[in-house]
Parts: structure tokens; sequence; C-alpha cells
């Protein structure tokens, strides 16, 4: 027997092989390889056979030895390709798949293997050519369609997909994944009627396959499409409530969504089944966080960790609960466990650099954000964090050479874009047209491909009925745009405005749990992708949708690009275009945006309310009192800027040196940033001071403090400076709430006229200067009569609560007033004859 298969020829081992005989062919190639080293066809087979056990290194290993005696064998060339490919190292796979295909160009299996390597990559109009290549040399082969539907359906030819998959249904007419993939095309070319209604018919028509079905809701998780996800999660449940797995997709479904009463059962479920299931009570933990039950959130990230200590996500959510609950240390060293433990996850590292910024600790920050950058370098969110940091720090040019280093690799990136437009914003060299069309270049730049695609809507036109209004935002928390957007949400008119909101941020505290109760229903969003978001805005049917980020951070711009409502419009985020031509309005007030100024600035209507703000203080400043003007007491003016340092340009700064040599004995506190006692950052300040002739003995330099501390040091306050081009907003705004006037040189760029409408609407028109004299002249008249601004600050914040800047009730009528006219003007314009919806 040993001398038969010692002599085993090619036609017998492949006997075997198709016999599935493996251990036979196994010795007999050993066997003829023992013979003869360079045996090609051997060494093919042993490589054959390591796949079949699932060895493919060991499988490339053995390709690759026959390929050295024989290269010019594209069979080997295919195999060490296909073997590498299985393994995921597909750089390595590439030059074999390659050579194969020099060798045999027409070769179905080469251009097959080759197409799914383009795929793996991400290079899916590459794919499309080597899978139009295999589909050309054996027409209909099923697989190569599904693969070319795939791609199709990725890069957004949808109907080309449908088509595809049609082709292949028509040899397998059963087919889920196939009719799942028509559906998904038809929702997000926004035929959602016909698309959801396949999704049913399919889901309906599917056997209880648990993992079948688990695996179609997972593929319409990932193409955005969470409302279908839903739709096979909950038929998997009904057959199988004791698996795991559903109870938890489920739960995060429902989590998505809003409904987290849904969302705890079955997380909740999935402990019950199983103890030692870590995910599950890490989101209970969320659920529990967003309904405010902190101690048991505590408790279930706790548990999470007992049973899994690696456990990222519940240690850097357990660190926000600490940080939250004042321990604030304790936080950072659970963030830095976690880095320690699972050093291949980014998530930790953000959130502690985050913590470090907060509490000052930039040079700690920038050490984590090093190691950040040592392993994910190209990552966008890490680079995006070092940009932020340099802003914290002041360091406009420092964030924006990030931005254009990312742009000169990606020049397609459009949050690189938005943060080099952020960025703009400070730079007094720019006139307002350069800025506009700025913003108006990132919307013709990533965009423009989306306007021969807008959706048609069929939302009711009736002009008096209830509209559904929808706020999108990444900062419904502890956040300045809280500070006015929640006496709007709060006094809405339910009865008319049904609310929805759409919180694309995964951080809670107590204001977000406020603006959770103002809702009519509360969408999280911030893991879902723009697909996603989008189908949810449409399936809600919503008929306003207002954008409350601009170019901020965790904004939905690109969405909104798509229009995801009949109106859109844009408010508080940013006082700036957007640049979006899809957006509708911006929001605003004749102040900020006098009639006639800044229209050619837009790329949206200006709807002019009688206050673009409706300022609320924080809950730490409401009860706070008002002290006596502190010159009254000193016999000089103190000044201060409270503004980001970022803000604080050489044009300023040479200003209020001018100033100074008008006003005797006057000293300005200016708000570093950092640390009271940062030596380093402090002695660079006072240098760009002095090199603007700013007398800096007269420069009291001051850090970060906690929002109490902060507002009651306004009590030491006479007049607040308003810098420019870049105005202050919230901290305005707070300023006028601690009795302390702000002087501001209004500009024709509406970010320089946020003052101009805060000051306006509070009766303050005095303190806006004309010019720049003016600006030094007004503080000058004030020195001298200090009884005139003594009687300003006592009156200030009565007259500020009965100002336009803090009547809710006013502000938010003007509002529903004005969305309730443009929703009349689009119902009109839907019964024109051929017009244009959207």
């Amino acid at each position: 027997m040993a001398d038969s298969i010692s002599l085993a020829d090619d036609q017998t081992i492949e006997d075997w092989l198709q016999q599935g005989h493996w251990q036979q062919a196994r010795e007999a190639a050993n066997a003829r390889l023992s013979e003869r080293a360079d045996d090609t066809e051997a060494l093919n087979y042993l490589g054959i056979l390591a796949l079949v056990d699932e060895q493919p290194e060991q499988a490339a290993d053995y390709f690759r030895e026959a390929i050295t005696f024989a290269p010019e064998v594209a069979r080997y060339q295919l195999n060490a390709g296909i073997a590498l490919l299985g393994a995921r190292h597909l750089v390595d796979a590439r030059p074999y798949l390659e050579r194969a295909l020099e060798l045999a160009p027409e070769d179905f299996v080469v251009n097959f293997q080759l197409g799914r390597l383009e795929m793996a990559e991400g290079r899916y109009h590459e794919a499309l050519v080597r899978l139009a290549a295999a589909d050309r040399i054996f027409p209909d082969e099923v697989e190569v369609l599904r693969l070319m539907a795939s791609c199709l359906r990725d890069i957004g030819r949808f109907s080309e997909a449908i088509t595809t998959c049609s082709r292949a249904i028509a040899k397998i007419p059963d087919d889920p994944w196939l009719r799942n993939c028509i559906a998904l095309c038809l929702i997000r070319s926004g035929n959602f009627q016909d698309g959801f209604r396949r999704i049913v018919q399919l889901v309906e028509s599917m056997p209880p396959d648990a993992e079948q079905l688990l695996n179609l809701g997972f593929e319409c998780q990932e193409q955005g499409s969470p409302h279908a996800a839903l739709e096979y999660f909950r038929k998997a449940y009904h057959y199988h409530p004791e698996n795991v797995s559903v109870c938890v997709n489920l739960g995060l479904t429902m989590r998505a969504f809003g409904n987290p009463g849904e969302a705890l059962f079955y997380f909740k479920k999935a402990t019950e089944l199983v103890d030692d299931c870590a995910d599950a009570y890490c989101h209970a933990g969320t659920i529990y966080e967003s309904v405010r039950d902190f101690a048991k959130a505590v408790e279930s990230y706790e548990k999470a960790l007992e049973i899994d200590p690696k456990h990222a996500e519940a240690m850097a959510r357990l660190a926000s609960r600490r940080k939250e609950s004042g321990r604030l240390e304790e936080a950072k060293e659970l963030l830095r466990k976690a880095i320690e433990l699972n050093p291949d996850w980014l998530q930790p590292y953000l959130n502690l650099i985050g913590f470090l910024k907060e509490s000052d600790q930039f040079d700690e920050a920038l050490e984590v954000l090093t190691k950040a950058d040592e392993r994910w370098s190209t990552v966008q969110e890490v680079r995006a964090t070092h940009a932020d940091l340099c802003l914290k720090r002041g360091d406009i040019e420092g964030a924006m050479a990030i931005y254009r280093q990312i742009l000169a690799e990606q020049p397609r990136n459009p949050d690189a874009m938005s943060g080099m437009l952020f960025c703009m914003n400070y730079d007094a060299t720019m006139t307002p047209e350069q800025l506009a069309d700025a913003y108006k270049d990132w919307d013709r730049r990533f965009n423009a491909h989306w306007r021969a695609q807008m959706p048609t809507f069929r939302n009711d036109p009736s002009p008096e009925r209830r509209l559904r209004i929808g706020y999108v935002s990444g900062d419904f928390r502890g956040h300045s745009v809280g500070f006015f957007a929640e006496p709007i949400l709060e006094t809405h008119n339910h009865e008319q405005f049904e609310i929805f909101c759409y919180a694309n941020h995964n951080y809670t505290d107590r204001l977000t749990a406020r603006f959770m109760q103002m809702a009519d229903h509360w969408r999280w969003t911030h893991q879902l992708s723009d697909d996603a978001v989008l189908e949810m805005i449409r399936l809600d049917e919503i008929d306003i949708l207002i954008d409350l980020s601009n170019h901020t951070a965790y904004n939905r711009l690109h969405m909104f690009a798509r229009r995801g409502a009949p109106i859109q419009m844009t408010w508080i985020g940013m006082p700036t275009t957007t640049g979006v031509s899809a957006i509708d309005y911006r929001i605003t007030d004749a102040r900020m945006d006098p009639p006639g100024m800044t229209e050619h600035l837009h790329a949206e209507q200006l709807l002019r309310l009688v206050s673009g703000w409706c300022y609320r203080p924080p809950k730490e400043g409401q009860d706070l009192e008002i002290g006596e003007l502190p010159a009254l007491r000193n016999g000089y003016l103190t000044l201060a800027s409270f503004n980001a340092f970022g803000k604080i340009n050489t044009l300023v700064i040479s200003l209020w040196a001018r100033l100074f040599q008008h006003v005797d004995n006057a000293v300005l506190y200016m708000a570093t940033g950092g640390k009271d006692d940062d030596k380093d950052l402090n002695d660079k300040v006072r240098a760009v001071f002095a090199n603007c002739g700013f007398p800096v003995e007269r420069l009291r330099l001051f850090g970060r403090k906690e929002l109490h501390d902060y507002l009651v040091f306004h009590n030491e306050i006479d007049i607040a400076l308003d810098p420019f081009p870049y105005n202050g907003g919230t901290v305005t705004a707070h300023a006028l709430w601690m009795g302390v006037p702000v002087l501001s040189l209004p500009g024709r760029k509406p970010i320089q006229r946020m003052g101009a409408s805060m000051l306006g609407s509070v009766g303050l028109e005095e303190f806006l200067a004309k010019d720049e004299q003016d600006y030094i002249d007004i503080a000058a008249s004030f020195a001298n009569d200090l009884p005139r601004l003594a009687e300003i600050r006592r009156t200030l914040r009565p007259t500020m609560l009965a100002s336009p800047l803090m009547d809710a009730e006013l502000v938010t009528r003007d509002l529903e007033a004005a969305m309730r006219q443009v929703w009349r003007e689009w119902c009109e314009r839907q019964d024109a004859p051929e017009s244009a919806n959207g």
C-alpha cells in the first residue's frame, strides 16, 4: 500500500480530494514530495489540504514554495492569492493575484478573486471591472452577481444593483440576500414605500432561522436602514426569545429609536438568559443613564467589568459616571487602566484626552494624543482631537495646519474641510465675501452629486395641521447651544408642533435629561450612519428639520445636503451660512443680519425673528446676586475678556492697547484657557500682548474656572470686552446676566454681529462702537461716568429678563409663526402645476 501511495499520480490525488479522502491525499502528496522536493503539484495539493483544514497561512507557504519552482504557472499564483486573501493579508495577496491575471487574463476564477480583493480594500470601481470580466467569461454566475450588486449598491448605483440582483434571482428566485438587497436599494434611493413593502414580504416568508434573520438584520444596519433591521430582529425574537444575540441587537435597535423602556427589557432579558453577557450589562447601563438612574447605571457597568475586566466600553462609561459624580481623578485612572488593558481600542484615549482638557492638563493630554497618533495616525477622529486641542490652547494656526494636512492626503474629506471653515472665522484678514464663498465651496465640493437625487416628499400638504419639527444636534447637553435651545424646546406648543430630537452625541448629563422630557420623540443617532439617520427622519415624516450645529463638532450637514425634510433650517450652532444649498433658511434677527447687508453671504434665505437668541442662564447662575460696581470701590475700571483665547488676535490686542492709553489705571483680566499658574502659557500670552504695545503690568491672567466661580467672578468686572471678527456668544449672554455690559465692535459678518444682536435686544446700543476710535471713546466715557455705569449694572438683569433675549414665550411663538408661514408657502407650491418638491 505504501508503494502505491508514494507513486500516486495527479489524477489519483485529485480523485481523493474530490471524494473527501483528505488523509490519503495528504499522505500521497507528502510521499511524492519526499521523493522530489521540486514536485510543484504535490506542494499545490498540500496547500489545498491546508485550506481544507482552515489554515490559510500554511497553505500560502506551500503555494509560494511551488511558485519558486514554477513562477509561470497561473494556478499557483492564484492559489497563493486566495490563501492570503483568506488570511486577510490583503496587501500580500495582491501581487499574486495580479500576476495570475497577467498569466491568465481570461481565467474566470482569477478575475473573480481579484474582484473580491478590490472589494475587501474598498476599491469598488476597480472591483466592478474585474467582476464584469468574470461575468463576461461565465455569465450569470450567482456569486459574481452578488458581489457586483453589493459593489453597485455601496457606490450608490442603485438601479444597476437592482438589475444585477434580478439577474441572479432568475436563477435563485427565493434567495433572501438578493431580495433584501433589492429592497435596501429601493429604500436608499428614496423609494421607501416599495422598499419596506418588500422587506415585510421577505420577513414574513422566511423560515424562523435565527442566524439568517440576524445576518440580514446586520446587513440592513450596515446599509443604514435600522427600520428594516428591526423587522428581522423582531421576527428572530418571536421565534427565538432565548437567543442572547437576538435580545441584545433588538435592544440596541430600540435604544437608537429612543425607546429606553423596551431597550432595557431586551438587555435585561439577555442578562437573565446568561449571567456572563458583559455587553448586555454595559448596554443596560446606557439605558439607566438615559433615564437618570445613575446608581443602576454604575451597578451595570461594574457588573460588566466583573464579567470582563477588559471591557473597554464599560470602563469608559463608568469613567464618565465617576467624573459626573465629582470623582474626576478616579475617572482618569479608569481610562488610563482601560488603555493599559486594551491598547488597541481608541475610545478610551479620546475620552481621557477630553477629561484632561477639561481639567487643563494639556501636557498629559498631548502625551496621550501622541500615543494614540502612533497607532491611528490616519484616523480622522485622532487628528480632529489634535486640532481641537490646538483650538483650546488658542493655536488657530496649529489647528489649521492639521486640517490642511488631512486635506492634502484626503481632498474629499468633508469633516476636515468643516474644521477649516470653523477656524476661518477667527481670521480677521478674510472678507465676509471670501468667508461666505469658502462655506459655499464646501457644498460645491462635497454635495453637488446629491442635487440630482433630491427626494420627492409626500408629506400631507395641509397648511394648518400639526407639524412635525425635527431638531438635529450633537449638543443636547451641557454646552453653549443648550443655554439657547432649552427655553425654546420647553416652550413649544405641542398641540400645534410635534417635536423630534435627533441626538448626535453619546454623552448624557442633567441638561440631556431635561431635553429628553421636552421632546415628543427622542432619537439617539450618534452611532448611526448618515443613511440610517436620513431614513429615520424621512420615516418620521418630518416637515421642518432644523440643524443646531452648523460646521461644529458632531454636525450632520452632509446628511442635510441630501435633504431629509421638505423644509430645512439652521440655527444657534454658528451665526454663519452653512453653505449648504439644500438648507432653506438660517434663523437670525435684524440686528445680527440687517436687511440688505448679509443676504449675499448666505446659501440660505434669512428668517428673521424678534431675536435670533433666547438665553437661559445655567442653574449655577440663576440665583447669583449682582455685586456693586467694582470701580466704585477700586477707583478705576476693571475690564475683562472671558472668550476663548483663540479669538484674541493681534488686531484686537492692538486696539485694547490703544484703549488703555486713554483709560487711566484700568486693568484687564484675560482668560487664557489654561491654568492660573501655567507659567509657559502665561509668558507666551504676555509676550503677545507686549508685542502689540499693551501695558502688560496692567494685565491680569487667569485660567479656566468652574462655572459657578466663573459667573461669580463677574462681580469683579466693570465692562467686558468683545473680540472681533469672532464675537462672543454665550460669554456675552453670561456677562449681561451678571450685570456686566459688553463693549462690542460690529462688522459686516454675522459672526461679528452677535454682540450687536444681544446688546441691541437688551437696549445697550450705547456699547456698540461705530469704529475703533468709538470703541476707545465709549470705554473712556464710562471711566469718567461711574454713576451711569453703576446704574446700568443695577438695572441690567431686570431689563434683560424683560427683553426678547430672555422672553422664551415671545421668541418661541415668533419662531412657530415663521415655521407655519414657510410651511404654508411650501403647501402652496405643491398645488402649483409641475411644482418642484422639496
